[in-house]
């Protein structure tokens, strides 16, 4: 009973250590664009305006800084999401260029064209690119609620479905598409290799239908549950406390970045539309400045209820933390062959008690 339970909770860890990888391909959305979408995504008000870092976010904070390929994938996706949103937003003013809204519609599109650029010059090693990362997916999704909170009573059924139809046959997309699907199979490569080499095993044919795409998360999984089942206790124990360590020094990095995104984002956010104003184009300034001006009044009425003395100091300690345990996270990763030479360890331990066993054994005999 205690052979299964050990089998079981091991099955448990290591599916959970490798779900979320295994899971983004699907997650994945091809050029195919809902054409309700359009229409239906009009809010009163987004839960981003509530919360800075919500349990989606939190998730894809914990892929960035897990590996730089996970950042690059998380970077790739917001591209892919600003992006849209920049193309949408420019056929709906071109189809409304007559209403009176256009203007304003035109000043928010100006805005969500800076943060397009923002998105492409985010650097998936830079030492801010989680806090950047935070800062231009909660733009954006405050931006889209505005403009289509404005756009969408104006459009009509047939000028929706235009804007759909020039969605699904953008090639700007349709090239994001490609380059997340490749980094994901990458990532998903990079994350089963390492959890092969810690049930000191290794099958690069598994690896290589992974990269290719040949290979679904479910089957994936699978084959991963199915290996280590064949592992004996000894392995099973070692390679389970290694993922149980990973998970718990990821969650700790994943957590100081969380505070640390809430306790700047306040003092950060004014900088950045002080920045965005002064770059939005002379032409829509003055509908831009309105709405900017607010955000940034708003904040300030904040800040000042806030004690700044004790911030900074909370700031410092968690950049200390932040670097101390990515170090760790690193050592992890860069030291993942090691549980496949302490098994080889064990193994050899192992035969030698037995050939000493079995040579006293004999001695006896005689």
């Amino acid at each position: 009973m205690k052979k299964i339970y050990v089998i079981l909770i091991g099955f448990l860890i290591l599916c959970l250590s490798v779900s979320f990888a295994l899971a983004q391909e699907e997650d994945n959305p091809t050029s195919e664009i809902d054409a309700q979408e359009i229409e239906d995504e009009v809010q009163v008000e987004t839960d981003a305006k509530e919360d800075i870092v919500d349990l989606e976010t939190e998730k894809e904070i914990e892929v960035m800084i897990e590996s730089n390929l996970g950042a690059q994938v998380k970077i790739l996706q917001l591209q892919k999401a600003v992006t849209k949103s920049y193309l949408i937003g420019s056929q709906v003013i071109e189809l409304l260029a007559d209403k009176e809204e256009a203007e304003e519609l035109s000043a928010i599109l100006a805005e969500v064209k800076i943060l397009k650029e923002e998105a492409e010059n985010l650097n998936s090693n830079s030492e801010n690119a989680v806090e950047e990362f935070v800062h231009i997916k909660k733009d954006i999704k405050n931006l889209n609620s505005d403009f289509r909170k404005i756009a969408a009573p104006l459009l009509t059924a047939e000028q929706k479905q235009q804007i759909h139809d020039y969605i699904k046959d953008s090639e700007e997309i349709k090239l994001l598409n490609q380059k997340i699907s490749e980094n994901i199979r990458e990532l998903n490569q990079k994350r089963v290799q390492i959890k092969l080499e810690r049930m000191g095993l290794e099958d690069k044919k598994l690896l290589n239908r992974i990269r290719s795409g040949k290979d679904s998360p479910e089957g994936i999984r699978k084959k991963l549950k199915k290996k280590y089942a064949a592992l004996n206790n000894d392995q099973k124990n070692k390679t389970r406390q290694e993922i149980i360590n990973q998970i718990k020094v990821k969650k700790a990095v994943k957590n100081n970045y969380k505070e640390k995104v809430k306790l700047e984002y306040l003092e950060s956010q004014e900088k950045r539309l002080r920045n965005r104003l002064d770059r939005v184009p002379d032409a829509k300034k003055h509908a831009a400045k309105k709405r900017i001006n607010s955000q940034i009044a708003n904040i300030q009425k904040i800040q000042k209820q806030r004690n700044i003395q004790n911030i900074e100091q909370r700031k410092k300690q968690l950049k200390n933390q932040i670097v101390a345990k990515r170090a760790k996270l690193n050592k992890f990763e860069n030291n993942k062959s090691n549980t496949a030479e302490s098994i080889d360890s064990v193994k050899k331990g192992k035969v030698i008690r037995n050939r000493k066993v079995a040579q006293a054994s004999k001695g006896r005999k005689r």
